[in-house]
């Protein structure tokens, strides 16, 4: 099903998000979406390898990371899912980094927090860490996933690895379905108008004509109002 694809940008598609951002934020000339990582809680393993592996010092607790690149649109546009909680955001984005070099044109990027290394040289100027409000449009897509999505809340079976990756590719493929086809996301919201002018305009005429079109007939004191020229 198409509206639920996780699909990196092709072509115009740069040039569409690209725009989108820049209604917002004029210096982000080049930045077609934002990336970030996002933590799962899961249980702790009895297995000292796999509780080695899950275990994040920085948070002390126990994980499965993904990392997640969201477009302008608010869809998903590439993700890597179920990587150990004990990596680096900049690491569990390896594939996404990848996506950077091989599948973008010169002068578009990312924008990230400054979490994420700007990579390496074959991906130089494709990662950017302005200090701007348009950082925050990935922590908006992992809220509306975790918010929509429950089970995310709830520590995953530390037993069942490879469920988890199933688990979390229906959610990142329903994430965008309802994005497409309903229109919850937050990302979408403010940075996509849902009506030009005119629409709005003609929406709402036909919006009175269907609400209060009947009211004056039905108005039998009317043929009593007086209206007073000159004032």
């Amino acid at each position: 099903m198409y509206d639920a694809q996780i699909q990196w940008p092709e072509g115009d598609e740069f040039v569409e998000n690209e725009a989108l951002i820049l209604t917002q934020h004029p210096l982000l000339e080049g930045a077609f979406g934002s990336i970030d990582g996002l933590n799962l809680p899961v249980q702790v393993s009895r297995n000292d390898e796999t509780e080695n592996s899950t275990y994040n010092g920085w948070l002390h607790e126990h994980f499965c990371s993904s990392g997640l690149a969201f477009g302008a649109t608010g869809v998903i546009i590439a993700c890597r899912l179920n990587a150990p909680g004990s990596w680096h955001d900049s690491c569990v984005a390896q594939p996404i980094y990848e996506k950077l070099h091989t599948k973008t044109p010169n002068g578009y990027y990312l924008v990230a927090d400054t979490a994420f290394s700007q990579g390496t040289d074959h991906i130089q100027g494709c990662i950017h860490t302005p200090l701007l409000s348009y950082c925050q449009t990935a922590k908006w897509g992992m809220h509306t996933m975790q918010g929509s999505f429950g089970r995310l809340r709830v520590p995953l079976q530390i037993t069942y690895h490879e469920w988890h990756g199933n688990l979390l590719e229906a959610y990142t493929q329903l994430f965008n379905l309802r994005t497409r086809c309903i229109g919850y996301n937050q990302i979408q919201t403010v940075y996509m108008p849902i009506w030009s002018a005119n629409e709005q305009e003609q929406i709402w005429t036909d919006f009175k004509i269907l609400l209060f079109g009947e009211q004056p007939k039905l108005d039998h004191i009317a043929c009593f109002h007086l209206h007073v020229d000159g004032m």
